[in-house]
């Protein structure tokens, strides 16, 4: 019990610094929670997304949504770039 008090003596003129480091590691756990569950809720509305949307074009990146389906056009041809056929 002595040693405790002992250390407890020794600590008694760093009180402030040791609030103020606890303060911090509690707030940054708490600024830490909501990156993970905010990027669940955008994987769990993107797959009940993909559920909903029937795919009617044909591959492997089909049933994403985003920049993978792309509609199908033909490409622009510019006057005087037009292949030419023999």
């Amino acid at each position: 019990m002595n040693q405790v008090l002992d250390i407890v003596r020794l600590l008694r003129p760093y009180w402030g610094y040791m609030a103020q480091s606890l303060l911090v590691g509690v707030m940054v756990m708490f600024f830490s929670i909501p990156g993970p569950y905010i990027t669940k809720l955008l994987i769990d509305n993107i797959r009940a997304i993909v559920a909903l949307r029937p795919s009617h074009s044909k591959g492997p990146l089909a049933s994403y949504p985003g920049p993978f389906v792309l509609p199908k056009r033909k490409a622009p041809v510019l006057p005087g770039l037009a292949p030419q056929r023999k």
